[in-house]
């Protein structure tokens, strides 16, 4: 490669000089022109939002007025959607004029002057129609002189930024000419081209750079999204665990013999009812949030289908429902075929499609109601049809109250809900090769709701084989150390009924006491608890000669490998994953004189 003169390296310095120090200029007027223009654009869209909340307000005092004028005989659906629009309408003006003082304490007085201003309009409403006159009311002078305020607001805001608009303007126009003088000087160095393709391609390297390292980034986010979504999961299923114990406990004291000797079955039963009662409430809370995530994070569902009788179906989502049609007041009748009717399908997922349309019609149906659901059946199909004469559908929202999120244009006023029921319910219909539709006479007519699933070619599953009763233990002393009360009274009481002396302890601190004063042949420990873990505890409990050799029996919601690994360092026994059946419980305490380790 030739060497450059002297004079060629001055030349070409003071030129690669000059190149560098205008590329410097420009890249600054191009990022002054590129921040001018997202300003302009902000005030923008700044100016076309206050045109919005003025057209927004407008609107609702012109359906006020058109309504008092009539008598009440026009719509006041502008009024009632204005609080919404408005709501989203000053929040996106509210977000555009961060960081701008001035303007955010304009736009505060505008916000609390339109909300007032919608205030007043509902009030004139309301006390029209309180008044029950024919006359129209007279024009309420608080109503007039906040609507002034809210056009000094508005005139204020749109004054202020105006000024702004007009000021950037100029600087961008300065930025924009000064941008093309650069360019201008940029062209009397053309000689420098391969200079300027150097450069060009160090900037395609550093680009490349760039990217690489934001995909490292977006990698290592990813997998740190993957550990948090494991550690989710891990405690979705402690909690889950914690209701479902004492669940799986309160049924088997109801499963248990009253010949109990002890006089207590009443009590017993009494306490599982209540017990199954507040854990169905902890468990309906967790699916519904589970529910809620699901409709976020996911977008398919897995089927576990089975040839299943509709009947069942029914009868399990009238079991959910129940509650809701009797606080309604509602007369239910229910029609099934002579012949049992066959589906193939998930019956939860069945059930809960039942469910769904049975908890609308008790929802749209005024208190006591009429609700009829009826199943047929052919050779190719089965339906359900559930109708109610509630405030039916408008030939528009006969399809739209499938999307997601819609509920209709005519809903009573003490409606809930998210409006996902039933379009979760007809994607439900339609993975399982059926179909759900609604027909209405109109509003005020009430609604049918059909839903068709194709018939089962195969038989009916059998039902599973009962377990067989846990085997008598020996009688012995347990400490069961347990901070979820209803599973510790609930699974003290299985173990009495066995025959067994059952002490039962909060928290670690109190359970280390009570072993000592006790000295059990066993004790079953939570993992989880207040105080100190199960974790110290086993390992408290190991360090005491009269405790050392005693039966340690882990009974968690925690089932990984690590938590197993970490029970057996600590000295624990028997790792058992809630909920935990008594015949297990049963089989080790059985084996406190050997205590075999697992």
């Amino acid at each position: 490669m030739r060497t450059f003169a002297r004079k060629e390296r001055i030349v070409l310095g003071v030129a690669v000089a000059a190149l560098a120090a205008n590329a410097v200029l420009t890249v600054g007027h191009l990022d002054r022109l590129v921040e001018g223009q997202r300003e302009m654009r902000r005030s923008d869209q700044v100016l076309t939002e206050l045109a919005r909340v003025e057209a927004t307000l407008g609107s609702a005092e012109a359906a006020q007025r058109r309504f008092l004028l009539a008598r009440g005989a026009t719509s006041l659906a502008p009024l009632e959607a204005g609080r919404t629009v408005l709501a989203i309408q000053l929040d996106r003006l509210a977000e555009l004029t961060r960081g701008d003082d001035g303007q955010a304490e304009r736009v505060a007085r505008l916000s609390l002057a339109a909300r007032r201003q919608l205030a007043l309009l509902n009030d004139g409403v309301r006390l029209y129609r309180q008044a029950g006159t024919e006359e129209p009311p007279r024009e309420d002078p608080a109503e007039s002189e906040n609507a002034a305020a809210v056009r000094d607001a508005l005139d204020g805001l749109e004054a202020s930024e105006r000024r702004t608009l007009a000021a950037r303007e100029a600087a961008t126009a300065r930025s924009r000419f000064a941008a093309g003088a650069a360019a201008f000087a940029s062209t009397l160095l053309g000689f420098c081209l391969v200079l300027v393709g150097l450069l060009l391609l160090r900037r395609e390297l550093v680009a490349d750079a760039a990217a690489t390292a934001a995909l490292e980034e977006a990698n290592a986010a990813l997998r740190d999204a993957d550990r948090r979504k494991d550690e989710f999961l891990a405690s979705l299923a402690h909690e889950l665990r914690n209701p479902l114990a004492a669940m799986r406990n309160a049924v088997e004291l109801l499963d248990a013999p009253e010949e109990g000797g002890d006089g207590r079955a009443r009590e017993r039963r009494g306490l599982a009812r209540s017990v199954l009662r507040r854990q169905l409430a902890h468990l309906t809370h967790l699916v519904d949030d589970l529910l809620d995530l699901s409709r976020v994070t996911s977008s398919r569902l897995v089927l576990k289908k089975e040839a299943v009788a509709l009947a069942e179906i029914v009868e399990a989502a009238l079991e959910t429902t129940r509650p809701a049609l009797e606080a309604r007041r509602h007369e239910l009748s229910v029609a099934f075929p002579r012949e049992s009717v066959l589906v193939e399908g998930d019956p939860v997922r069945l059930a809960q499609v039942v469910s769904n349309l049975l908890s609308n019609a008790a929802k749209y149906s005024p208190p006591g109601g009429r609700i009829e659901l009826a199943v047929a059946a052919d050779e190719v199909e089965a339906v359900v049809r559930v109708t109610d004469d509630g405030i039916g559908l408008a030939p528009r929202d006969l399809e739209r109250v499938f999307g997601l999120f819609e509920q209709g244009s005519a809903r009573p006023v003490d409606a809930e809900g998210l409006g996902v029921g039933l379009a979760l319910s007809r994607r439900l219909a339609q993975l399982h090769g059926g179909s759900l539709t609604a027909t209405s006479a109109g509003p005020g007519h009430g609604s049918t709701f059909t839903l068709r699933i194709p018939r089962a070619s195969a038989p009916e599953r059998e039902a599973a084989p009962t377990a067989p009763p846990p085997a008598p233990s020996p009688a012995c002393r347990v400490l069961l150390v347990e901070d979820n009360a209803d599973g510790a009274r609930s699974l003290a009481e299985l173990l009495s009924i066995a025959g067994h002396e059952v002490h039962v302890a909060p928290d670690g601190p109190s359970g280390l006491e009570a072993a000592r004063t006790l000295l059990p042949d066993a004790v079953v420990l939570d993992v989880g608890l207040p105080g100190f873990d199960g974790y110290e505890l086993a390992r408290r409990l190991r360090a005491e000669p009269p405790l050392a050799n005693v039966l340690l029996i882990a009974l968690s919601g925690w089932a990984g490998r690590d938590d197993r690994a970490r029970s057996l360092e600590a000295g624990i026994d028997h790792h058992l994953v809630k909920p935990a059946g008594v015949s297990r419980l049963a089989e080790l305490l059985a084996t406190v004189t050997t205590r075999p380790r697992t």
